[in-house]
């Protein structure tokens, strides 16, 4: 619920925000190769949330103005689940060595409640010099929840809570058009500092090794990002963006079943650099008909799948390859073949190592997809 409006001095949004979620999953999984029975997993989530929340931009000349934010969020969320060790097979469970009959035992259980309150804020200054140019500084504070893991586990420690995480964000950039070239740009600097980052961590639980979603206490990400859109007046129809991300990032300090952690690892999933671009042409066919042709191409290189940084499940770096050609009517009917990582790179995007408690896997991007869409749009 919103209620906006302005004035000759500002621009301001109030508004209120509630919600609330129930969400069931299982899995029914087949061990019987590597731990010799069968297991359950299931869990049932219920969050709610509500929040207060307003927004001004205040003017304060000609090409000044000064944005302030505040939010207030009230949150509680439930899980109910857990994952039992069916004791299906003979002669016993390697799980937990009942004899072949024995009832289900519950190997991990859950049934816990966490609650947060929290504040999130901005403060942001922006300069127009031009009609084609923003330059802005900004700090931000914004928060994510907490939750619960709902995957298979071997233990109730893996079910454990992990809490909201924090982020204060400062940025600054600029944003502008470049009217005797057709060029559209942004150029960004940014420092985030984190509290509480959630990642897998993992532990020695009874002298168990196991991986768990959980929190390391503070982290930092600094770098920069810079996007340029051609659209030149001189060739209609076409169309070409680039961009590019610089990143640096640094866990701090936190305990494994190792021991500690000392600070200077990277954060998972935060390539240092990244690389998108893309490129299309549409053409007119006469009548209401077009045809356009796509491409599309994003690089990101080697990066790490947990806070620990195993090398045994990172991701070395990739390349994707993306096409799609359509004939269409806007706004009426469209017709496209397009294919998907049609150079069928084989890249990892997450995984998890317990080998010392014998499992570990890696979980890899969606091979090369071709498919033809058809679409209809009705009045």
């Amino acid at each position: 619920m919103r209620l906006a409006g302005e004035t000759d001095y500002a621009t301001w949004l109030v508004g209120a925000f509630y919600s609330k979620d129930d969400i069931q999953t299982s899995y029914a999984g087949d061990l019987s190769d590597l731990l010799n029975t069968t297991t359950f997993t299931f869990s049932d989530q219920e969050s709610e949330s509500a929040a207060l929340f307003a927004n001004v931009e205040w003017t304060l000349s000609e090409t000044f103005s000064l944005v302030t934010g505040v939010r207030y969020t009230d949150e509680e969320r439930t899980n109910l689940g857990g994952t039992t060790d069916l004791v299906s097979l003979a002669p016993a469970s390697f799980l937990t060595l009942a004899p072949f009959g024995s009832a289900p035992i519950p190997l991990a259980v859950s049934d816990a409640k966490i609650t947060d309150t929290n504040w999130s804020w901005k403060l942001g200054l922006n300069w127009k010099p031009s009609d084609d140019t923003l330059i802005y500084l900004s700090a931000t504070q914004g928060w994510k929840s907490g939750g619960f893991f709902a995957g298979v586990a071997t233990t109730s420690a893996q079910l454990e809570p992990y809490r909201p995480e924090k982020i204060v964000a400062y940025e600054a950039g600029i944003k502008g058009r470049l009217r005797e070239t057709d060029l559209n740009y942004s150029v960004s600097a940014f420092f985030y500092d984190y509290s509480d980052v959630q990642t897998f961590i993992r532990e020695d639980i009874g002298g168990i090794p196991i991986q768990r979603l959980g929190n390391v206490e503070n982290a930092e990400i600094y770098g920069l990002d810079a996007d340029l859109a051609w659209n030149p007046a001189a060739l209609p129809g076409f169309s070409l963006n680039l961009g590019i991300g610089l990143l640096e990032t640094e866990l701090g300090s936190f305990l494994a079943g190792a021991g500690p952690v000392p600070k200077g690892n990277e954060l998972p999933d935060a390539p240092s650099f990244s690389f998108n671009g893309g490129a299309s042409y549409e053409l007119d066919l006469g009548g209401d008909i077009a045809t356009r042709l796509s491409l599309n191409s994003r690089y990101q290189s080697s990066s790490f799948k947990d806070g620990l940084n195993d090398p045994l499940i990172a991701a070395d770096g990739f390349w994707t390859l993306d096409a799609r050609a359509s004939v269409f009517s806007e706004g009426d009917w469209d017709v496209s073949v397009w294919g998907k990582n049609i150079t069928d790179e084989r890249y990892v995007t997450q995984g998890v190592n317990q080998l010392p408690f014998g499992l570990g896997f890696r979980v890899y991007g969606a091979p090369r997809t071709y498919g033809l869409t058809l679409t209809k749009h009705f009045d």
